[in-house]
């Protein structure tokens, strides 16, 4: 199960995953597009952090902060827009489906 934790710097150790967090997502701004990862926790050298997923999407548009209810958007729905399929799906439920329709078919995993 996911967990909602974040880290309160991005510079080590304080970004260190917490302690038993077997997953993790990292997310890099390039110059044209956001990069997307998922790292994993290998079992057998657990100090070490293995990333097995790449994608990227393009930089976050004024209009993908915004929803039609009350002119804002939650970083969750922002979030949940940007991740394939598959992420989405193990992070929020496969029932959640609908939040990851707005961007999800731009995505590109790699």
């Amino acid at each position: 199960m996911a967990t909602t934790e974040s880290t309160s710097s991005s510079k080590w150790p304080d970004a260190a995953p917490p302690e038993g967090q077997q997953t993790i997502i990292t997310i890099s701004c390039g110059n044209t597009h956001l990069h997307w990862a998922t790292h994993g926790i290998n079992p057998s050298t657990p100090t070490e952090i293995t990333p097995y997923l790449f994608w990227r999407t393009p930089h976050i548009s004024d209009s993908e902060m915004t929803n039609d209810d009350d002119g804002s958007c939650s970083p969750v729905m922002i979030l949940s827009r940007m991740l394939p399929d598959s992420i989405h799906d193990y992070i929020f439920g496969a029932a959640a489906s609908d939040s990851s329709s707005s961007n999800n078919n731009e995505n590109t995993v790699t």
